[in-house]
């Protein structure tokens, strides 16, 4: 015979595994890190390497950016000791409407800062725009935290909305996290 803490249990765990069902739905902040000052999607790296001059991460950093954004060609010296590089890559995604696939071409341009002193460097990649032709053929550009919004009121389909705004954040998040970490092999070596 059960008693009634048993069917509390029971049902308990029952609650717990609708629990996910019920929570608020997962935004961006969970997937690319969210820098709260700013209130900009951003990736930050520091290295500390002990008797390391400022000029010689600088010099490292700067051959790196050269090779590594060479077919952007965007790298630029800001002031000594700083280092700004500009970066893009493209992605496509398509949201469902009824029955119909919407397909989007998305080119995303970030740029990483990277500011150098004596035995620490430190990188930050940020500005992340994304940029597209709507149907009237109108180039649409947009930061990384406007187009969360505005997609995840796209149409009247909340659920499909959602579903291509975390696909896109995934793809964005899948080039973008690989970037700082190919930075720093680059300056360790």
């Amino acid at each position: 015979m059960k008693t009634s803490f048993q069917y509390s249990l029971v049902l308990w765990f029952i609650m717990l595994l609708a629990l996910p069902k019920f929570h608020a739905k997962a935004s961006g902040h969970d997937i690319i890190p969210f820098d709260t000052l700013t209130q900009k999607y951003a990736y930050k790296k520091e290295i500390i390497l002990k008797d390391v001059s400022n000029r010689e991460l600088y010099k490292k950093s700067k051959s790196w950016s050269e090779q590594y954004f060479k077919e952007n060609k965007y790298y630029k010296e800001e002031k000594s000791g700083t280092l700004k590089s500009k970066g893009t890559f493209n992605f496509s995604a398509s949201i469902k409407k009824g029955d119909i696939k919407i397909p989007f071409i998305y080119t995303v341009t970030y740029t990483v800062t990277s500011v150098f002193m004596d035995g620490r460097c430190t990188f930050i990649l940020t500005d992340i725009l994304l940029s597209t032709i709507d149907a009237k053929g109108k180039t649409i550009v947009q930061p990384l935290e406007a187009f969360e919004k505005k997609m995840k009121n796209f149409g009247n389909q909340k659920e499909s909305s959602e579903r291509f705004v975390k696909d896109s954040f995934m793809e964005i998040h899948k080039n973008l996290a690989q970037i700082l970490p190919a930075t720093e092999v680059a300056i360790v070596k």
